[in-house]
C-alpha cells in the first residue's frame, strides 16, 4: 500500500514501513538538509537512532539550529 501523506506525521520510520529510504535516499536526504539549512552533520551525529523517525531527524535538527547555551 503506498504510504499517503495523511499517514505521515513524527513516528513515521525513515526505512522500511515507513518512506522506505534506502542507503541511498539516506545520503540524498542528508545532503538536502545539510543544503537547506546550511550547516553539516557531525559524524557521530549520522547515526541510525537519530535517522530513525520523522521526529528522530526533527530533533536533531532542531538541536543543531538552536545556539548553544554552553558558549563562554
Amino acid at each position: 500500500m503506498p504510504l499517503k501523506t495523511k499517514n505521515i506525521d513524527e513516528n513515521t520510520a525513515l526505512d522500511g514501513e515507513g518512506l522506505d529510504l534506502d542507503s541511498l535516499g539516506f545520503v540524498e536526504l542528508i545532503v538536502l538538509v545539510e543544503q537547506h539549512f546550511d550547516f553539516q552533520f557531525s559524524e557521530t551525529e549520522i547515526n541510525l537512532e537519530a535517522f530513525k523517525t520523522i521526529g528522530s531527524l526533527s530533533r536533531l535538527i532542531a538541536n543543531k539550529l538552536t545556539p548553544s547555551e554552553n558558549v563562554a
